[in-house]
């Protein structure tokens, strides 16, 4: 017959569990957004006409986790990924910031062109939205960002991915899976050997000259709802002309396990029918 402290001991655990699981379905998200168009007149020579300004819209869209759902330290963390502000303390402040960003103009870039004795001018600007994935105890943040400057020849936009750990409230990083030092072959063996990145038009035709045999580390990354494929993206120009546009990289655990071990809490992520066991397992 069971002992009173062992019944205390497992009546303990079962009620962290329950606690546990319940923090993870608590787990949710509001969604914030806004906008502001900001003018400045560029050449205070010129008749002051609609035309003769020069315009900078910032305008976001983001889910972010509710009051309780993520510390402190992990808040201003997420902030600095959504808005590369390391002075905000809070979310609604570097939102704020944000808003009332302007850029400093280039003289040559904003010269203004006379059509028709009118002059005539463009618009900047800056987009950011985010969405928030929850899967029992990971959130994953997927961050898009657009901008374009007046003057450029196009706008540049960038993906970022932040993947948390619910349980320990810690971000996961490449090097928490596997070991990262022969990353950049794989990388190269999974664009030449996996029909599924063929699949999706990722090749390694469009690979800058010193990227054809190894890989820098990727930009970030991103686990599937399966938990059985991890997903290594570039954003333009970091591997590749513009052009080509972003690169991802798709790297089914179980072959990944083939090519280079999985750490200890890579197989608790991905559960033991998603990699090559080893002796060790």
């Amino acid at each position: 017959m069971m002992s009173k402290k062992i019944i205390l001991a497992l009546t303990s655990i079962l009620l962290l569990t329950v606690a546990c699981r319940q923090k993870q379905t608590q787990f949710t998200t509001r969604t914030i957004q806004d906008k502001r168009c900001l003018e400045k007149v560029f050449n205070e020579t010129l008749p002051i006409i609609e035309d003769n300004r020069w315009q900078v819209e910032n305008k976001y869209s983001i889910q972010w986790p509710d009051k309780g759902c993520l510390s402190t330290e992990l808040e201003r963390v997420l902030i600095q990924h959504i808005f590369a502000d390391t002075t905000a303390r809070t979310i609604e402040d570097a939102a704020e910031n944000f808003l009332n960003e302007t850029w400093q103009e280039d003289d040559e870039a904003l010269s203004v062109q006379t059509i028709d004795s009118i002059s005539v001018t463009t618009y900047s600007y800056a987009l950011i939205n985010s969405t928030c994935f929850i899967d029992d105890n990971l959130a994953t943040f997927t961050i898009n960002k657009e901008f374009y400057t007046v003057g450029a020849a196009h706008g540049y936009y960038m993906t970022d991915n932040v993947t948390i750990d619910l349980n320990t409230q810690k971000i996961i990083h490449l090097e928490d899976l596997i070991d990262t030092a022969e990353l950049g072959e794989i990388l190269i063996r999974a664009l030449e050997d996996l029909v599924v990145n063929r699949e999706d038009g990722n090749t390694t035709d469009c690979l800058f000259d010193e990227y054809k045999e190894r890989l820098p580390l990727p930009d970030c990354f991103f686990i599937d709802s399966t938990r059985s494929v991890i997903t290594a993206v570039y954003n333009p120009y970091s591997v590749q002309p513009y052009c080509c546009g972003m690169l991802f990289v798709k790297m089914p655990v179980f072959w990944l396990s083939k090519h280079t071990p999985l750490t200890p809490y890579a197989k608790e992520i991905f559960g033991p029918d998603a990699y090559l066991p080893t002796e060790t397992d």
